[in-house]
């Protein structure tokens, strides 16, 4: 047989290291993840060799662990990261990890420029490219100044989804404001730990308007393989993550992306996130990916385009193969975030009905985030973890 070397998958916790974990071991690879939620339904499967915990703070800690996982494994591995922490982290200490890793990232400046939003926004903005009006601010003076000259709604973000952010807001990627005294409703104070923010024009539409594209491209920048998607619905509904979607044929969305992508000179895993005006039919890049894969990559794993091996063979020199997504529509869902976002999208009359119901129907493949046929403690874990949470909440409310 032919030798396989590890693949290394960061914040194995997640929905999205648990979809390339499985992308791999389908192929025979052997998948070693690193958590600092050791416990999490996703590091319950079966596809996982070991999971390495990683301390909850200090400084370097995931350098520290990657390189100590170096020494464990003995031997080079490939490595691929699942947050934009840990891209970051990566591309940062490229040298050192290189010595012990093999794996395949863009110039430091693109991946620098690519995850801050702001960069990104002020170079997209410069090349012409289709971004909605946007404001930077970095004190909270410039952000009331910005509302009160601001047409609503607006989207307001930070240039960076840092650690603290994730902690701070766990749930929340984005805020919609539909006016200045919204500000006052958010649930923490954005300047304690966040030094700047985006103010966003709202592009009219709704979940199901919101595009995507997943690629790899190859060392030299040649694509090997992508995935067009539409999203059905998000959690948080307008704002947060995909918690369905529906593979696509819309060539508009496949050429913005490589247009994106050829500019800024990248290489390996990616994804454009994109939207349509309703009232305009223009397209809107909303944002991009860096370095990793998509939460929904698992669509394109449905379809034949299996992303994530491309990285681990193209990382290792092992020269993969051109692909293309085969004819079958596919599904995909998040199955603890689709029933919520569906109730809260209902009773807020923010959903698709139409879009929902034709995709459900016209579906060849349905894939899932937790669900797996042979692997499904993540799933079970995942929904006694939910069942555990609401009912804590159901005690702790107080009887009227």
């Amino acid at each position: 047989m032919t030798y396989m070397p590890a693949a290394v998958v960061t914040g194995a916790e997640s929905p999205t290291a648990l979809g390339v974990a499985r992308a791999l071991d389908r192929r025979g690879v052997p998948v070693y993840g690193l958590s600092s939620v050791p416990k999490s339904p996703c590091c319950r499967s079966r596809v996982w060799r070991h999971i390495v915990p990683v301390p909850p703070v200090g400084q370097n800690r995931w350098l520290l662990t990657l390189l100590d996982m170096a020494v464990r494994l003995r031997v080079r591995a490939v490595l691929i990261p699942s947050q934009d922490e840990l891209v970051e982290v990566i591309s940062t200490n490229r040298d050192v990890l290189a010595q012990h890793y093999d794996f395949v990232l863009p110039t430091q400046d693109t991946v620098t420029m690519m995850l801050d939003k702001a960069a990104f926004h002020v170079w997209a903005d410069a090349l012409g490219l289709p971004v909605p009006e946007t404001q930077i601010v970095s004190t909270r003076r410039e952000l009331e100044a910005a509302l009160r000259r601001a047409d609503f709604p607006l989207i307001l973000k930070p240039h960076l989804r840092t650690a603290e952010w994730q902690q701070r807001s766990p749930r929340e990627k984005a805020f919609r404001l539909s006016c200045a005294s919204d500000l006052c409703s958010l649930p923490f104070e954005l300047f304690d730990g966040e030094s700047r923010y985006m103010l966003q024009k709202w592009v009219s539409g709704m979940d199901s308007d919101v595009y995507f594209c997943l690629v790899y491209r190859n060392r030299s920048g040649r694509e090997l393989g992508y995935q067009v998607g539409r999203k059905l619905v998000q959690w948080p509904v307008d704002t947060g993550s995909t918690a369905a979607c529906i593979s696509d044929v819309d060539e508009s969305v496949h050429r913005l992306t490589n247009s994106v992508f050829d500019a800024a000179g990248l290489v390996g895993l990616g994804s454009l996130e994109v939207k349509r005006d309703r009232e305009s039919g223009r397209w809107y890049i909303t944002e991009p990916t860096v370095g990793r894969p998509d939460l929904q990559s698992g669509l394109a794993t449905a379809r034949g385009v299996n992303l994530s091996m491309m990285a681990y063979l193209d990382a290792s020199r092992r020269n993969p193969e051109l692909s293309r997504p085969s004819p079958d529509v596919a599904l995909w869902v998040q199955e603890s975030t689709f029933p919520r976002a569906l109730l809260w999208a209902i009773r807020k009359r923010r959903l698709d009905h139409r879009s929902l119901i034709a995709s459900a129907m016209h579906a060849d493949t349905v894939a899932s985030a937790y669900f797996s046929r042979g692997d499904l403690l993540p799933l079970m874990s995942e929904v006694l973890q939910g069942l555990r949470y609401h009912s804590r909440a159901n005690r702790s409310t107080p009887r009227q």
